[in-house]
C-alpha cells in the first residue's frame, strides 16, 4: 500500500469507508440496539475522513445522520421512546462533531502539504540559483558575498576572490574590502553603504578597485540588500566586474552618436518582416533621416520605407532591391523618394543584411545618401556637354585640353575633319607642327607657362594625315592653382588656311584696285601725250626723209614713246582695266603665227618646242593681248635659262567641272583651252613664287626686267575671264599655264596689218578733242593723210562746226570731253540731224573709265591712244567705209 504523508491513499479508504456504512446500516435495521448501532457510523466517517478529500466526508456524514434518524421510525422501541429519541440526537451531534473535526483536521493536512511542497519548491529554486551563480562565476567575471551585520564576519565566493586578483580561500574583512578601494571612489561606497544599512534600502553601487598583484584598476557594480535572518541580520550580494562593459558601451555611445550625426540616412528594419504585405518594418532611425525626409523618428519606427515611396519611384530598381533582400544579399540602389512636404528627392542606398551570433538573418542596415543636387549637376552638366557636343558639331573649330598633370591632350571630334587623325599628346602635336613654326610656337608656350602671358593667340601650319599643311588659328589660356603653378591649358584651333587665301586674294585685289586706280588716273594724260609725241614723231620722219641721221633720232623718239605706252599697257594689263578686245581665235595658228616673232627674242642656245592637241576648239580671246602675253612668257623662260635650253609651248584642253581659280575663288569656264609654257632653268623657291605676280617683283638685276611680265600675264587671263597657274622647283625649271575660256563659235580670220597708211580722198573729218596738243598733232596728220579738217575743243564748238559744214562725212570725238557733254552724248546730237553722219571715237583712258563715261555702241569704232599715223589711217579710213571693229594700235 502505498503511503501519502503517513495516511493511507484516498482511493482505499473510499470502499472501506462505504463497506463499515453498508455494515452498520444493516446492523441498525436488523438489530433493535438503536444508540449503539447509531455510533457505528462513526466507523466509515473516519475511513473517509482518512481519504482526505471533503465532499465524501460531508455526504457520509450526511447519510449517516439520516440512517440513524430513520432508525428511530424503524425500530421497536423498547425502552422509553424519549430516551431513544435522545439516544439517536446525541448520535447525530457526535456524528456532526466528528465530521467537523475530519474536515478540519482535512484542511489542516492539506495546508501542511502545500507547506512541505512550497519548502520542497524552495530549496530546488536555491540549488538551481546556487547552480547558476556557481556557473556564472566560472564564466564571466561575477561573485557573490555573505556579511554578518552582527559578527562583521565575511563570506566571498570564489568568483569574488577572482575579480579582486586575491586567492581563494582565504578570510576577509571589510577592512580588507576598503583597502583595495580606489581612494577616489572609498568614500562614496562608504556613504551609500552606510546610507542603505540605515533604511533598509537596496544597495546599487559602482566604484573602481585596485585588483591586487597586477594593480589594474577595474569598475565593479555592486548590487546589496539587507537580511533579516534567523541568526540575525546580515547583507547578501553580487558583485560585477563591469569594466569590459563599461569600455563597450562607451563605444556603442560614441558609435551611437557617430551614427545620429552623419549626414547620412542610417534605417534599420526588421528582417523577419521581409514577407508581410506591407514590408518590413523600420526599428532604428538616426538624426539625418529626420533632417533629411522631414519625417520625426516616432512617425517613421514600426513603418516601412515605402512611406518614402511615390509615383516616380523606380519600379525596376524595387524590385531588384527586393530580389537581393530576398536572398540576403547586400545590395546598391538609386531611387527616387519623397519628403513629408511631397518634395522629390533622389536617394544612393546601400543595404546589407545583418545576422546574430549563430548565423541567422536579423535585420536590414541601410545607408541612404541624399544626392538630389550631385543628381541636379549631373543633369546640368550632362546639359552642358549635350550643347557643348551640338556646339562642337556646328563649328569646324577644334577645342582641346592639355593636362599637365598627366600630360594627356584631348581634341575635340573636330579634329579628324581638320587633320584626319587624332592627337593624343603633347609630343604627337609637336611633330605636326610645320618645322619652320616649331621653334616660335615653343617659345610661345613656354612664355605662355611662365606667366608672361595670361592669353595667347598664335598662327602656325599644321600637318594633316595626308602630308598637307593647314594654317591655324590657336587661342589658348592657363588654368593655375592659387600658388599660381600651372595645372592645365586649354583652348581652341581653328583652320584659316581658306581665311589667309582669301585676305592674300583680298590683298591681291585691292593691290590691283590701287595699280588700276593709279594707272587709269594717269593712263589718259601719258596716252595724250605720247600721242603727241607720235604724232609728231611720225610727221617728222616724213619731213626728214632726206636726212637719215635726224630719221635716227626720231626712231629714238617714238621708240620711246612707245616703250612708255607698252608699259601702261602692261599697268593696264595687270589691273585689268587694259581694253581687249575678245572673239573666237584658233590658238595654235597664232601660236604659230607668233613664232618667227618668239625666235627673234632668243639666243642661239635656246630653241622653241610647240605641242598642240589636235582638233581644239577656239579660244575667246584678245588675240592681239594672247601675242603680248605669250612673248612676256618666252621671254621670262629665255632669262630663267642662262646656259640655255629648250621652251615648250603646249597647248591643251580642260573641263574644269566647277574648279575655281585657287588665288580668288571665282569659278572656271566649263571648257578652257590651256597654253602652257615651260622651261628647264633655275626655277623659284616657294617664298619667290608666292610674291611671283605681285606688280614690280622681279629676281633680275635691275635694269634688266620691269617685273610686270607674269603679273601682266595674270591680269590678261582674269580679265578674259580664266586664270593661271604656277608651278616651279628649284634647278628644274618652271611652268605658267594659262586657262583661257572657250569660244563658242568658230575663229575668225585675223585681217593683215596694213603695211602703209592708206591716203584719204579729201572727205571732211570733224576732230573734236579738249586737249590743244593732241588736237594739233591729230590735225596735221589728217591733213597728211589727204583729209579736210575742221577742230573743235568741246561738244558746243563741235555742234556748231557741223551746222556750219554740212559736209562732215566722219566725227573724230574724244570720249570725254569737257563743257558738260562727252563724246557719247555728242554723237547721238549728231546724228540726229545727219543721220548718214560717221563715228569715229578716241580714247586715253583704261576700258573701267571708257565704260564709266557710257560708251553706247560696241559697234562704233574706238582707236586707242596712243596711236600711230598707220593705226589713225586704218581708223579713219574703216570708219569711213562702214567698218565696226575698232582698230588695233600698229607699233612700228
Amino acid at each position: 500500500m502505498k503511503v501519502t504523508h503517513g495516511i493511507v491513499a484516498p482511493r482505499v479508504w473510499l470502499p472501506v469507508s462505504a463497506a463499515l456504512w453498508l455494515a452498520a446500516a444493516l446492523l441498525e435495521t436488523l438489530t433493535p440496539l438503536g444508540v449503539t448501532h447509531g455510533s457505528l457510523y462513526l466507523f466509515p466517517l473516519m475511513a473517509v475522513a482518512a481519504s482526505g478529500q471533503r465532499t465524501p466526508v460531508i455526504v457520509v456524514a450526511a447519510l449517516s445522520a439520516v440512517a440513524t434518524a430513520a432508525g428511530f421510525l424503524v425500530h421497536e422501541h423498547g425502552v422509553s421512546r424519549s430516551l431513544e429519541l435522545l439516544d439517536r440526537a446525541i448520535t447525530i451531534t457526535l456524528l456532526g462533531a466528528f465530521s467537523v473535526m475530519a474536515l478540519t483536521l482535512q484542511e489542516a493536512l492539506a495546508r501542511a502539504r502545500r507547506g512541505e511542497a512550497a519548502a520542497q519548491r524552495s530549496i530546488e529554486a536555491l540549488a538551481r540559483a546556487e547552480a547558476t551563480l556557481q556557473h556564472a562565476e566560472g564564466t564571466g567575471p561575477i561573485g557573490s558575498l555573505h556579511l554578518d551585520l552582527a559578527s562583521g564576519e565575511l563570506r566571498w565566493s570564489d568568483g569574488l576572490f577572482r575579480i579582486f586578483g586575491l586567492e581563494s580561500g582565504g578570510c576577509l574583512s571589510m577592512a580588507d574590502v576598503t583597502a583595495r578601494l580606489h581612494p577616489g571612489d572609498r568614500a562614496g561606497f562608504d556613504n551609500a553603504l552606510s546610507d542603505a544599512l540605515d533604511r533598509g534600502e537596496r544597495l546599487e553601487h559602482e566604484h573602481r578597485i585596485v585588483r591586487a598583484g597586477d594593480g589594474a584598476v577595474r569598475r565593479v557594480a555592486l548590487i546589496a540588500e539587507k537580511v533579516e535572518g534567523e541568526g540575525g541580520a546580515y547583507l547578501a550580494g553580487v558583485v560585477q566586474d563591469v569594466t569590459d562593459q563599461r569600455v563597450r558601451e562607451r563605444r556603442l555611445r560614441l558609435l551611437s552618436s557617430a551614427v545620429a550625426m552623419l549626414d547620412e540616412i542610417v534605417l534599420i528594419t526588421e528582417a523577419d518582416s521581409l514577407d508581410s504585405p506591407e514590408g518590413p518594418r523600420i526599428v532604428y532611425v538616426n538624426d539625418a533621416f529626420e533632417r533629411i525626409t522631414g519625417y520625426t523618428r516616432e512617425q517613421a519606427l514600426g513603418q516601412t520605407p515605402r512611406m518614402l515611396q511615390g509615383p516616380c519611384t523606380q519600379r525596376a530598381e524595387l524590385d531588384r532591391l527586393r530580389a537581393a533582400l530576398e536572398k540576403a544579399e547586400p545590395v546598391s540602389v538609386e531611387l527616387i523618394n519623397y519628403r513629408a512636404d511631397g518634395e522629390e528627392y533622389w536617394l544612393e542606398i546601400s543595404v546589407s543584411p545583418v545576422r546574430d551570433e549563430r548565423g541567422r538573418l536579423t535585420h536590414f542596415v541601410a545607408v541612404q545618401r541624399d544626392v538630389t543636387r550631385r543628381k541636379k549637376n549631373l543633369e546640368a552638366l550632362r546639359e552642358v556637354e549635350e550643347r557643348y557636343r551640338l556646339v562642337t558639331q556646328a563649328t569646324s573649330d577644334v577645342v582641346w585640353d592639355w593636362d599637365m598633370q598627366t600630360g594627356g591632350m584631348w581634341y575635340s571630334d573636330s579634329v579628324l575633319a581638320m587633320l584626319g587623325t587624332r592627337i593624343d599628346s603633347l609630343d604627337a602635336w609637336l611633330a605636326r607642327v610645320h618645322p619652320d613654326d616649331r621653334a616660335h610656337v615653343e617659345a610661345t608656350n613656354a612664355r605662355m607657362l611662365e606667366g608672361a602671358d595670361t592669353v595667347v593667340e598664335d598662327e602656325y601650319r599644321l600637318r594633316r594625315a595626308d602630308g598637307t599643311y593647314i594654317r591655324v588659328k590657336d587661342r589658348a589660356f592657363v588654368q593655375r592653382d592659387a600658388a599660381g603653378r600651372p595645372l592645365r591649358m586649354l583652348g581652341t584651333m581653328q583652320d584659316v588656311t581658306e581665311a589667309r587665301e582669301m585676305e592674300a586674294r583680298l590683298s591681291r585685289a585691292e593691290t590691283l584696285q590701287a595699280v588700276g586706280t593709279l594707272t587709269g588716273g594717269v593712263a589718259h594724260d601719258i596716252n595724250n601725250l605720247m600721242t603727241v609725241v607720235l604724232g609728231n614723231a611720225d610727221l617728222l620722219d616724213e619731213e626728214l626723209e632726206a636726212q637719215p641721221g635726224a630719221r635716227a633720232k626720231v626712231d629714238q623718239i617714238a621708240g620711246a614713246a612707245e616703250r612708255a605706252a607698252a608699259l601702261t599697257g602692261r599697268l593696264l594689263a595687270f589691273a585689268r582695266e587694259q581694253p581687249l578686245e575678245p572673239r573666237s581665235v584658233d590658238v595654235p595658228a597664232l601660236v604659230e603665227q607668233l613664232l618667227p616673232i618668239l625666235r627673234t627674242s632668243l639666243p642661239d642656245s635656246v630653241s622653241l618646242r610647240v605641242q598642240a592637241l589636235p582638233g581644239l576648239p577656239p579660244a575667246h580671246v584678245d588675240p592681239g593681248q594672247l601675242e603680248v602675253a605669250l612673248l612676256n612668257l618666252v621671254v621670262n623662260a629665255r632669262d630663267a635659262m642662262p646656259r640655255g635650253g629648250v621652251i615648250d609651248i603646249g597647248i591643251t584642253f580642260d573641263r574644269p567641272d566647277g574648279r575655281s581659280d585657287p588665288l580668288d575663288g571665282r569659278p572656271l569656264p566649263d571648257e578652257c583651252l590651256i597654253v602652257s609654257v615651260k622651261d628647264h632653268g633655275t626655277g623659284m623657291t616657294p617664298e619667290v613664287l608666292s610674291k611671283a605676280l605681285d606688280p614690280f617683283f622681279t629676281t633680275k638685276p635691275p635694269g634688266a626686267g620691269t617685273g610686270l611680265g607674269l603679273s601682266m600675264a595674270y591680269g590678261f587671263a582674269k580679265q578674259s575671264g580664266g586664270h593661271i597657274e604656277l608651278s616651279s622647283t628649284p634647278r628644274q625649271g618652271t611652268t605658267v599655264r594659262i586657262f583661257l575660256p572657250a569660244a563658242s563659235v568658230p575663229a575668225i580670220a585675223r585681217a593683215a596689218r596694213p603695211d602703209a597708211p592708206a591716203a584719204g580722198g579729201g572727205e571732211h573729218v570733224l576732230l573734236v578733242e579738249d586737249d590743244r596738243d593732241v588736237r594739233a598733232a591729230t590735225e596735221r596728220q589728217l591733213a597728211a593723210l589727204g583729209y579736210r579738217v575742221s577742230s573743235a575743243e568741246d561738244a558746243a564748238e563741235a555742234m556748231a562746226a557741223l551746222e556750219a559744214h554740212p559736209d562732215v562725212a566722219l566725227l573724230l570725238t574724244d570720249l570725254v570731253l569737257s563743257g558738260g557733254m562727252n563724246g557719247r552724248e555728242l554723237a547721238e546730237r549728231a546724228r540726229e540731224e545727219n543721220p548718214d553722219l560717221r563715228v569715229l571715237y578716241a580714247s586715253g583712258y583704261a576700258e573701267a573709265q571708257v565704260l564709266a563715261h557710257d560708251r553706247p555702241d560696241p559697234q562704233v569704232p574706238l582707236l586707242r591712244k596712243p596711236f600711230r599715223r598707220a593705226a589713225l589711217a586704218a581708223a579713219v579710213g574703216g570708219a569711213l567705209a562702214g567698218q565696226s571693229s575698232s582698230t588695233e594700235t600698229v607699233r612700228k
